[in-house]
């Protein structure tokens, strides 16, 4: 069993900054589209658009699509976009 000083001495030895930052990165560009994502939705939501039409618009997934819907319907009418994005990025 090695020692706590060891074990600290591997973490420290295996951190990669550069990998880490890139990793950082790519979750922080994920987030960003998702939340335009959900943004563009709720405002198509608002003109009564459906699934399928938000789909071809935002040209992705429908499954995609209705996943965001699915969460954004629990918070109409008033669309509070801090508690969708909070929800959605709970779950994915």
């Amino acid at each position: 069993m090695k020692n706590w000083n060891e074990v600290r001495m591997l973490i420290l030895t295996e951190y990669d900054e550069k990998k880490h930052m890139a990793m950082e990165r790519r979750d922080g560009e994920a987030r960003g589209k998702a939340k335009k994502v959900i943004q563009l939705t709720i405002k198509k939501m608002k003109k009564g658009q459906d699934n399928k039409t938000i789909a071809e618009a935002l040209e992705t997934d429908e499954a995609y699509i209705r996943s965001i819907v699915d969460i954004i319907e629990k918070y109409s009418p008033d669309y509070d976009e801090e508690a969708i994005y909070k929800e959605y990025f709970q779950k994915h």
